[in-house]
């Protein structure tokens, strides 16, 4: 089976769906099937063709031009036509503005569009809901990463996942050691962890990753931008978790993972989860406060904490997403 997949942003680059889109890949080539991805130019000296962990990388430069950039990608999307036409299935991970027109030219192709985390804003654009449905609606399967998004976009998709993880051995921890594992943006929650940082004493932090925000962290920690938190996690005893992927990392690392939410939707989009017994969350500095407190002051309660959270990461396998796409390619 040839599978080409559609992503904003690729490998090297950090991020959530970046490690999504890796890690599916690596799966698919562990079960023979050859992988392609076309994705953007992080920078303009980025090679255009590259092959890594046996995935074919296409990288096209997207000038940021209103509508006329647009006419250019699809373009430069035209003459790698090749790799749609021998494509047995069309995986697509939130852009399907990239494959609109060519979706008309061949449309009994088989294509399933995974739409992935929030966009940041809201309340949400009416475009971006335009944008959603357009994409449901010629998809012949949808995934969803995350419950709330069938809720706040008015679709429903095929299927709903969360991600996946890597196994990890328990490590001594710092409970007073915390790592922030995310984009270094106000949509994430950040402000919100730093007014609650700035109320703890005694502890430190790490930042993995990067974003607007990155000036006003130095001032609390070392920011270390985007790069891999593995070492970070070995040591923290908390996580404040940006997102779904770094819940179940560090999760599945023994810590201790704050969320904060601070409208309906992102309050949503970790109460609709799965793991919303394993995280501490609020939308106010103080009720995460003493839920922390209260949970560092009892050791017995925070070691079952940790050790239910540790064993319901091991469910959330990257094998097990993969699975589901394959359900989805048969399903069609």
């Amino acid at each position: 089976m040839d599978v080409l997949m559609f992503s904003r942003r690729f490998f090297p680059q950090k991020g959530g769906v970046e490690k999504y889109v890796l890690n599916i890949s690596k799966e698919f080539i562990k079960d023979g099937y050859s992988v392609s991805v076309i994705t953007e130019k992080a920078k303009l000296r980025d090679k255009s063709n590259e092959k890594i962990f046996g995935i074919n990388i296409v990288r096209l430069n997207y000038p940021k031009i209103k509508y006329l950039g647009l006419f250019v990608l699809w373009f430069k999307i035209l003459k790698n036509i090749r790799l749609i036409k021998k494509a047995d299935v069309i995986l697509i991970h939130d852009i399907f503005i990239f494959f609109l027109p060519f979706r008309f030219l061949f449309f009994k192709k088989k294509v399933i569009t995974t739409f992935h985390g929030w966009e940041g804003v809201f309340p949400i654009p009416i475009k971006n809901i335009v944008h959603k449905k357009l994409a449901y609606f010629l998809s012949n399967k949808t995934i969803a990463v995350g419950d709330y998004i069938g809720k706040w976009y008015r679709i429903k998709p095929d299927y709903v996942v969360y991600g996946g993880c890597e196994k990890h051995k328990s490590t001594q921890k710092d409970m007073r050691q915390i790592v922030y594992v995310g984009r270094l943006s106000p949509d994430t929650g950040l402000k919100l962890f730093l007014k609650l940082y700035r109320k703890l004493t005694g502890f430190k932090i790490d930042f993995c990753g990067d974003g607007e925000m990155r000036i006003e962290c130095e001032k609390y920690g070392v920011v270390h931008g985007f790069c891999d938190p593995d070492r970070f996690y070995r040591r923290a005893g908390i996580c404040f978790a940006g997102g779904y992927l770094s819940v179940l990392e560090s999760l599945s690392y023994g810590c201790c993972p704050i969320v904060f939410y601070d409208n309906k939707l992102k309050k949503d989009y970790y109460a609709l989860s799965p793991f919303k017994d394993f995280i501490i969350s609020g939308e106010s500095v103080d009720a995460v406060q003493e839920k922390l407190f209260e949970l560092l002051s009892n050791k017995k309660r925070l070691s079952s904490f940790v050790r239910r959270g540790r064993a319901f990461s091991k469910k959330y396998s990257w094998r097990r997403v993969y699975k589901v796409l394959i359900k989805a390619y048969t399903m069609v």
